[in-house]
C-alpha cells in the first residue's frame, strides 16, 4: 500500500522529489546529468587521493640484516634437540655422517 505523503519524513519528501525531477527528464538530460555526477565523483576522488598521498611520508629503504644462514651443524643440532615424529637418534646420526663425508660439518 502506498504511503500518504503527510505521513513522510522530510528526507523521504527530498528523495520523492529529486525522483519525481529524474522520472521527468529526457533522455539526453538524464545521460548529462550522470555524466556530472560521473566527474563529479573522479574529481572528488582525484582531490581525496592526493590528499592522502601527502599525508603519507615516504619510508625509508629498509636495512639489510647481517644475519649469517644456520650452518649444517646447527641444523643437526636442531634435529638433535628437538623431538620431530620420525627422526630419532639413528636418523640424526646417519645425516651427521653423510654431512662430514661430504664436507659440511668438521
Amino acid at each position: 500500500m502506498k504511503k500518504r505523503s503527510c505521513r513522510r519524513t522530510a528526507d523521504e519528501d527530498r528523495i520523492h522529489e529529486q525522483a519525481i525531477k529524474m522520472r521527468k527528464m529526457t533522455d539526453e538530460q538524464l545521460i548529462r546529468y550522470v555524466d556530472s555526477q560521473i566527474s563529479q565523483a573522479r574529481e572528488e576522488g582525484k582531490a581525496e587521493g592526493a590528499k592522502s598521498a601527502a599525508a603519507v611520508k615516504p619510508k625509508a629503504a629498509p636495512k639489510a640484516k647481517t644475519k649469517t644462514a644456520p650452518s649444517a651443524s646447527d641444523f643437526v643440532d636442531f634435529l638433535k634437540r628437538e623431538k620431530i615424529q620420525g627422526i630419532g637418534p639413528v636418523t640424526v646420526s646417519r645425516i651427521m655422517r653423510v654431512a662430514e663425508e661430504n664436507g659440511y660439518v668438521s
